[in-house]
């Protein structure tokens, strides 16, 4: 039995190349990234005089669940920085005090919420907010709850500077 050695080699380099294959396969396999879902933000509740119970995330801000005696109902504050601080406490404060008036000066929804439908009824006296996130540099932003919308898809959303200048968006 004779060997044809241009066989043979041929036979050797294509078992060369098939292992070098499966090593930069494995090695690619072993350095591409593994991507990770991200981590669920985690806080812990803590007691504090005026809130009551808060929400201290880990990273740094905070969120409380209040009822506000001045203004009647139940809303949800929050501040984009660590405390909550005395400053940040008095700054509520004198939110809560102007806030009636601030949402009195939401305007009227748009005709149309680009789905086809209107509102009911728009009545600014009835306007609450719903959520009030402040910043570390004063201003503050309010997210509103309007009754009598029906299926209207838009809320009112007003930005506060920190001397008070509103503006107010329509979105969803």
């Amino acid at each position: 039995m004779s060997f044809n050695p241009h066989l043979l080699f041929g036979c050797l380099c294509a078992g060369l190349i098939v292992i070098a294959f499966i090593v930069l396969a494995r090695r690619i396999i072993t350095l591409k990234p593994r991507r990770q879902p991200p981590s669920p933000a985690t806080f812990v509740d803590k007691p504090h005089p005026v809130l009551g119970t808060y929400r201290e995330f880990d990273d740094g801000h905070w969120w409380a669940r209040i009822t506000s005696e001045r203004l009647g109902y139940e809303l949800s504050l929050s501040c984009k920085v660590a405390g909550p601080t005395e400053a940040q406490i008095e700054r509520w404060r004198e939110i809560e005090a102007r806030l009636p008036g601030l949402l009195r000066q939401t305007p009227p929804p748009p005709d149309d919420d680009g789905w086809g439908h209107k509102f009911e009824h728009f009545d600014t006296a009835s306007i609450q907010a719903s959520l009030v996130i402040m910043n570390e540099n004063g201003s503050f932003t309010v997210i509103m709850d309007t009754p009598y919308s029906g299926d209207y898809m838009l809320s009112p959303i007003m930005d506060v500077s920190p001397d008070w200048q509103c503006k107010v968006d329509w979105t969803i």
